[in-house]
């Protein structure tokens, strides 16, 4: 079964596993049925992931957006470099008509660590806890922490390391899968560069609109190059997971489907659904040409 972090895992259904004794004789294990076919699951998975993976750069520009509105009174000291610091339960509101509640910062920043004269890391995250509401009422909640790290040069690319956690909503987002509310808890890792594609090794999932997807070394640029490999699985209505086993033979985004923490296979069907992460990757790389820029 896949990795699949608690706040996934509270929602999954469990199955009592130990024979059911009838009359003194012992009978089989009972086990749920599938609802979906391979194919009906592979589409599943490829209609999950149409918003979009989470990602640290739309949650700290949504964040500081909505602080731009803010002050020194309301919500306080450090709003400009994307800080919160109101704690009253009631809030406060802005001369701008923002409503504010909550602690927390962000971070986005290149940094020279050597003091070589040249940017060879950058940081992005934020670590929040709280509510803002804009004039006409659309709240953004937030509770976690993103975080996004990168080794390397502007020039030469490098490495990265990034987690998302917790749980977000803002319904005026451009990104679908903010402005339907997400909850999170994923890890990634791999390589950015200006002159090849990116890599990326995901683990964990996250649940947007009701529907929760998950993976284990889902890899992008590994054996299969930009087709997928690893391990992704999607969540039916009844809280049972269909995970896909990337063939790192045929590469061509398709694998085996199995059902019910692998107790059954369904069989063979295809779903590549690498574009989203990718997705969520370029946006990072935007805000670190913006950032660089900046400086």
């Amino acid at each position: 079964m896949l990795l699949v972090l608690s706040l996934l895992d509270a929602c999954t259904s469990t199955v009592d596993d130990d024979p059911v004794v009838a009359d003194g004789a012992a009978t089989a294990p009972r086990h749920p049925a599938a609802v979906w076919t391979a194919d009906e699951a592979a589409t599943a998975m490829k209609e999950a992931v149409r918003f979009g993976m989470p990602n640290s750069s739309t949650l700290v520009a949504t964040f500081r957006d909505m602080l731009s509105h803010g002050s020194d009174a309301c919500p306080g000291p450090g709003w400009q470099q994307g800080g919160l610091s109101y704690f009253p339960v009631d809030g406060c509101t802005s001369d701008d008509g923002y409503w504010y509640q909550g602690v927390g910062g962000t971070t986005i920043t290149w940094l020279d660590e050597d003091q070589d004269g040249r940017f060879d890391s950058f940081l992005e995250g934020m670590k929040t806890d709280g509510t803002m509401r804009t004039p006409a009422g659309t709240l953004f909640t937030f509770g976690g922490a993103v975080n996004f790290e990168y080794a390397g040069t502007p020039e030469g690319g490098g490495t990265y390391e990034a987690e998302f956690l917790g749980t977000y909503k803002y319904e005026d987002a451009d990104d679908l899968w903010l402005a339907s509310g997400t909850s999170t808890g994923m890890y990634l890792d791999g390589t950015l560069s200006p002159t090849a594609p990116p890599t990326l090794v995901a683990e964990g999932g996250f649940t947007v609109d009701g529907v929760s997807v998950s993976a284990q070394e889902f890899t992008i640029g590994g054996a299969c190059g930009e087709k997928p490999s690893g391990m992704f699985g999607v969540r039916d209505d009844q809280g049972y997971w269909y995970d896909l086993t990337y063939d790192e033979g045929t590469c061509d985004g398709c694998g085996t489907v199995r059902f019910d923490d692998g107790r059954e296979e369904l069989g063979q069907a295809c779903a590549d659904v690498s574009p989203a992460f990718l997705l969520g990757l370029d946006q990072i790389r935007v805000d670190m040409a913006d950032a660089l820029g900046a400086q």
